[in-house]
């Protein structure tokens, strides 16, 4: 997936999330109750994230959530964001980027970017934050200048994020059915493609806790092939194919 959708939502009601993806592990079997996933089906074609903010609808997503408080003096400079099911960590430094051309001054707000997967491996690799140089074949020159350093992996040439960027970012194993160590509010939770490896029930759940971790406008984005379903549809509504913005006004209802 491009990374527009991560680089312009930080704009207005959109933002970015942290929690973890229990089944998106390359060729390996969940073995969680409830989730479909099968051996080989994981690694969901999470297309590449590294490309210009206008080419995808990806990289933009956090400008929703920053924008408002950019003119706003009495609005808090406290961001949270949670990127569920990161993988090797291009959605999470996508935003991180999109963060800091969004807010000039981003070391003086308090602002944390949490990225979780299930498999070790390739958090190991987001966290080293080291991509081959095709990766960010389709960034601008400019911002591969400002965001990347020339370095080799495995003897080919390769770059790894800035320091400005790793200093926002997270890196957490993180099961989705086991208790959440955050309390929250977060400002937007990012898990695509993640929940509809799971059968109908266990995803209610998720919606669910995932409702518990936002204050009112907080955003929620999920896939293109995904729905919030079961009671929490009435706590998010769906402001955008794979948008959804959490409000108090549907609490307590069912159905």
């Amino acid at each position: 997936m491009p990374q527009r959708g991560v680089l312009s939502k930080l704009h207005a009601p959109h933002s970015a999330g942290r929690i973890a993806c229990a089944g998106r592990s390359a060729g390996r079997n969940c073995g969680i109750h409830g989730c479909n996933i099968g051996v080989g089906q994981a690694y969901l074609q999470r297309a590449e994230i590294f490309v210009e903010p206008r080419a995808s609808s990806r990289a933009g997503d956090g400008h929703h959530i920053l924008a408002p408080r950019l003119n706003d003096p009495r609005a808090t400079r406290r961001v949270r964001v949670w990127c569920a099911g990161c993988s090797s960590g291009e959605e999470p430094y996508s935003l991180a980027m999109t963060i800091r051309e969004t807010i000039p001054d981003a070391g003086r707000w308090d602002i944390r970017i949490l990225a979780t997967d299930l498999d070790s491996d390739v958090l190991g690799r987001g966290q080293r934050g080291v991509y081959p140089a095709e990766r960010l074949r389709d960034m601008s020159p400019a911002r591969v200048s400002r965001f990347f350093r020339e370095t080799t992996l495995n003897g080919q040439p390769a770059y790894t994020a800035a320091p400005e960027l790793r200093d926002l970012i997270t890196f957490k194993q993180l099961n989705l059915m086991t208790p959440f160590p955050m309390k929250g509010p977060l400002d937007a939770i990012f898990c695509r493609n993640v929940v509809i490896y799971f059968d109908e029930p266990t995803q209610m759940k998720i919606w669910s806790r995932f409702a518990e971790l936002m204050p009112e406008g907080g955003h929620l984005y999920i896939g293109h092939s995904e729905r919030v379903s079961g009671d929490s549809k009435h706590v998010f509504d769906n402001i955008g194919i794979t948008t959804y913005r959490y409000t108090t006004k549907g609490l307590g209802r069912k159905g």
